[in-house]
């Protein structure tokens, strides 16, 4: 599989096509060239859905991690580990949309590696959901709702998808986070990819590249050596 292929161009009729193209977010790029597979999405486990008017967590303290953040456990949606914080997020679950990240480097690590999955993988009519209340408006939102939207078979195979390895904190700030992901897939092979969350409207939320994409570029890494092992798989 050619891992830096670009989201951009799409003409798709399967999820998997979909994501074949699709670079950039650690749950959305498949293990290998099928397409087309469709199997019931797997059960998946997630949190005890809290009120939607919950409070957003205030600001802590604003250290950029250099460790794998604790207190998180993970859960498995359409077969990717996400993780999940009582402290930092998500912690208001309303449907398919999972928000309320906490003001802080981990809330912004923990908000893009959860939106950054369920604004693809989300079947149904999910994903508009995820993408309305957690994509910035913009180009790159257009687009992949556009191209989103001409999916017939958006089913999930187990282990059809790569897992969260680690990550790296590009830069930080109160409004912005720009992260690198690192992608392990079934095969052993990895990719990293950079990713933007912007504070908006008191919560993180995904800026899409102009093409629908969450990175402007995917490369293929041999190892995790200067990046922070995490990862629930």
């Amino acid at each position: 599989m050619n891992t830096r292929r670009t989201r951009a161009g799409l003409a798709v009729a399967t999820l998997a096509t979909l994501l074949v193209l699709a670079v950039g977010t650690f749950a959305a790029v498949r293990d290998d060239d099928k397409e087309g597979a469709a199997l019931p999405a797997p059960p998946f486990v997630v949190a005890p859905a809290a009120p939607s008017s919950s409070i957003t967590p205030v600001p802590r303290p604003s250290a950029v991690p250099s460790t794998a953040p604790k207190g998180v456990r993970w859960e498995l949606f359409q077969g990717v580990a996400l993780p999940v914080s009582d402290a930092d997020g998500p912690t208001r679950i309303d449907g398919p949309v999972y928000a309320g990240y906490s003001h802080t480097p981990t809330g912004a690590l923990l908000a893009a590696a959860n939106i950054g999955s369920r604004y693809l993988v989300t079947p149904g009519n999910g994903w508009r959901e995820v993408v309305r209340e957690q994509v910035l408006p913009g180009t790159g939102r257009d687009v992949f709702t556009e191209n989103r939207a001409k999916v017939t078979d958006d089913s999930a195979q187990p282990g059809q998808f790569g897992q969260l390895a680690a990550f790296k904190f590009v830069t930080y700030t109160q409004d912005v986070a720009v992260i690198q992901l690192v992608t392990r897939f079934a095969t052993g092979q990895m990719q990293v990819a950079t990713d933007t969350v912007r504070w908006s409207n008191g919560d993180w939320r995904l800026e899409l590249q102009p093409d629908g994409g969450t990175s402007p570029s995917a490369q293929s890494v041999s190892s995790i050596v200067g990046y922070v092992p995490w990862g629930g798989v």
